[in-house]
């Protein structure tokens, strides 16, 4: 997989409507919540109906839950959530646009209360938390 700067070139690059943010872990690596790790893929956030975008240049695909697609050898996922917000975030000259960190924390929250095995969410969780911890925000 890419590193962050390659994953978020590659974001630049494939022209998103400026509805749709970056969710997931990928937000919280570049902005130092969580460690470094290869995200094994990219949650894109939505904040209407997928079928009301034109991304017919990104051959989605319906899988499961989501819509799916592959760039560059990354593999994106595409959520809906008519109550999705973002926060832009500058990064190298190029201002991206990031689900808020409670929005992340609050998915990740409901994928770790479902899926006691997968560890990653768990981790993030206890990252986020401790990193909050040393901001001393509460």
């Amino acid at each position: 997989m890419s590193s962050i700067s390659t994953t978020l070139d590659i974001l630049k690059n494939i022209e998103l409507p400026p509805n749709i943010y970056i969710g997931g872990s990928l937000p919280l690596i570049v902005q130092n919540i969580i460690p470094y790790r290869t995200p094994k893929d990219i949650d894109l956030i939505s904040c209407i109906p997928i079928e009301e975008h034109n991304l017919d240049h990104l051959n989605i695909k319906k899988i499961f839950r989501a819509y799916g697609f592959s760039k560059n050898n990354l593999r994106f996922e595409l959520f809906y959530n008519p109550k999705a917000e973002f926060v832009e975030y500058d990064y190298k000259g190029h201002t991206f646009r990031f689900s808020p960190i409670y929005e992340i924390i609050e998915f990740k929250l409901k994928k770790a209360d479902r899926e006691i095995t997968e560890s990653k969410h768990l981790d993030d969780l206890k990252h986020c938390l401790s990193s909050l911890k040393t901001l001393n925000t509460y």
